[in-house]
């Protein structure tokens, strides 16, 4: 029975007993009441009589009071009315103890109508009647239910109290990690001593609250009390910031918790497993592209190739699964450049920087550089201050030990945009100036030019073309050696009927050029594409076409539309020959055996349909003999 309706009764007797002073209370009037359990009515009179000094000690009147007690608890929740239940199991156990030392064979035989919930036949007699040994055996069960409940259920609301303050301080610890980590990664990336230490209590509270269920659970086992049977159900933090907000109430019977525990656990051990070695990884990378580049100011002989050019996989694929934007990629990459960049730019490592002429290496070489310029560049912009203070967040022992912190790394774009300014525009105007130099062929003399930005099927044979742009000869086709020489193959715009073969020097000077007779080749001046292209020739040799549509033929007998020409590698054009085609070549083959060149004109697939009237090849001896 609840404490509220324990109190009532209290007032109530106080009442009964005031109406009744002067009146002497006998107990066989109060019985039929107390055996009827009509307690309103009888508890306020028992509590009178027990309370003269000469009933104190009556064996009934206890026993009564006990079994009073004894009912409040049977009706009583063990944790919902636990206050009620304590303080009646004490009265109960209080009265049964009396009760058992007052109940004798005497009192049975006086006023056996009091016992006679006893009065049962004897199995070994068979007779009917009250025993001593039934009551005092009743009795004593009591006494040890009392004595259970009062021993485990202070165990029971200890333990629970104990579980409910871990659950409460895990939910807490949780709910801050969340407001102040807004995310998973954030929460790896982030967190402090301070947050580890949360972390791992949180797995020894969650520790705590299961111990404690077990005893709870033994406590009521031992008990034997019916309406409480706890069962502690964990359930997984899968989600953070989404799982793990709700309260839970450890005192109903079936309690789901979230295990905070194992959550804390599996964190703290990815944080020193995982991120551990990755901090290690970071630490290890920067000091070792930053001693490259204290390397490069030494006189180590250093390889450009064994620089250090791209992050280290492994910390390129852990970063991208925790950041979405890593402060250490943009650290790393700007150091990288840079040790590209002061390699490059050093005339001891890089010699061939102060040839001047050899222009196809500073095209290249300066094309180089401002791409490394403009890379370190793009990223040294992204280290504004926002982006620099979240990522110490991120990074706090690496930024602090490696680049002294945000300030440190503000510094540090400060000094790079100062470089910028002064290096970067120089080496783009020599990178233009280069690039216009690469397209040009000069003769020694600059009597003479040829264009030489040639882009397949791009150029039409327009002798309206801007001469200050291709000058006076239209170059067809190119090619190169492995000395960097350029060799080309053109109409002469200024000579009609006649074609070029030339050789370019890397410096771009032209060192020879030897005409060829275009014969009847015909070619639109306004409309249609020439093609050429250098084809597999002799050792030594240079064998090229020059080819215009078919549709530009004017008399299929006066009028050719392709052009072979032969020459040696020191400007003696040895050969050309004249084709009327329907199409450009599909293929051309060079027999060394029989040193014969091959122009097929169509591909194996259409040679099997080939009518008789069809030119499946051409075959151009060593001689240059057409056949």
């Amino acid at each position: 029975m609840p404490k509220f309706y324990y109190l009532a009764f209290i007032i109530k007797a106080c009442l009964i007993c005031s109406s009744a002073q002067g009146q002497k209370l006998k107990y066989k009037d109060i019985f039929p009441e107390l055996d009827a359990k009509n307690y309103e009515v009888a508890l306020p009179k028992l509590e009178a009589f027990l309370a003269e000094p000469k009933n104190s000690d009556h064996p009934n009147g206890n026993y009564q009071m006990a079994i009073y007690y004894d009912q409040i608890v049977d009706k009583s929740h063990l944790i919902k009315d636990s206050t009620a239940i304590l303080e009646a199991s004490a009265k109960a156990l209080e009265y049964f103890t009396k009760a058992k030392e007052y109940i004798t064979e005497k009192e049975l035989k006086k006023n056996d109508d009091f016992y006679q919930s006893f009065y049962r036949r004897d199995l070994r007699t068979g007779e009917f009647g009250i025993k001593i040994s039934d009551v005092h055996l009743d009795i004593e069960k009591k006494i040890e239910s009392m004595e259970a409940l009062q021993k485990y259920g202070k165990e029971i609301f200890k333990k629970l109290q104990l579980a409910n303050k871990s659950n409460a301080f895990c939910t807490a610890a949780y709910k801050n990690l969340f407001q102040r980590f807004e995310s998973y990664n954030d929460l790896l990336l982030m967190v402090g001593e301070p947050q580890i230490d949360t972390l791992k209590e949180m797995a020894d509270r969650e520790s705590i609250m299961k111990d404690a269920f077990d005893d709870v659970r033994r406590a009521v086992s031992k008990i034997g009390k019916k309406g409480y049977s706890p069962e502690l159900n964990l359930v997984a933090i899968e989600t953070y910031g989404v799982d793990g907000l709700t309260e839970v109430d450890v005192f109903q019977n079936d309690v789901e918790a979230w295990e905070y525990g194992e959550w804390a656990y599996g964190v703290v051990k990815k944080i020193e497993g995982e991120i551990g070695e990755l901090r290690t990884q970071l630490l290890a990378f920067d000091k070792k592209i930053k001693k490259e580049n204290e390397s490069l100011k030494g006189l180590e002989d250093i390889a450009f190739e064994t620089l250090t050019h791209e992050i280290d996989p492994y910390i390129v694929e852990k970063l991208a699964d925790l950041d979405e934007d890593p402060l250490p990629v943009d650290l790393f990459m700007i150091q990288i450049k840079k040790n590209e960049y002061d390699f490059m730019v050093n005339p001891e490592r890089n010699t061939r920087i102060g040839n001047l002429d050899d222009v196809d290496f500073q095209l290249m070489f300066t094309d180089s550089l401002v791409s490394v310029l403009e890379l370190m560049e793009k990223d040294v912009a992204k280290l504004q201050e926002n982006y620099v203070l979240q990522g110490q967040k991120k990074y706090t022992n690496f930024i602090k030990n490696q680049y002294g912190g945000d300030f440190g790394i503000l510094k540090i774009r400060k000094a790079y945009e100062e470089f910028f300014a002064n290096s970067k525009e120089k080496w783009i105007m020599l990178n233009r100036e280069y690039t216009e130099r690469a397209k040009w062929g000069i003769a020694e003399d600059e009597s003479d030019t040829i264009f030489l930005d040639v882009v397949a099927d791009s150029l039409k044979a327009d002798l309206s073309v801007d001469e200050d742009l291709v000058a006076a000869n239209y170059t067809v086709a190119i090619d190169r050696d492995d000395e960097s020489n350029i060799y080309v193959v053109g109409i002469d715009k200024k000579n009609v009927g006649k074609g070029f073969v030339a050789m370019v020097s890397n410096a771009r000077k032209i060192v020879w050029k030897e005409p060829f007779e275009l014969g009847r080749f015909t070619y639109n001046d306004s409309t249609e594409l020439v093609k050429g292209k250098f084809v597999p020739s002799q050792e030594g040799k240079l064998t090229a076409y020059v080819y215009t549509s078919a549709k530009n033929l004017k008399k299929v007998n006066l009028s050719s539309n392709l052009v072979v020409v032969n020459a040696d590698k020191v400007g003696q054009v040895a050969w050309t020959n004249e084709i009327v085609a329907k199409n450009e070549p599909v293929e051309v083959k060079f027999n060394e055996l029989v040193k014969e060149t091959v122009l097929y004109m169509m591909t194996e697939e259409e040679m099997e349909s080939a009518g008789p009237e069809d030119t499946a090849y051409y075959v151009i001896d060593r001689s240059g003999k057409l056949r």
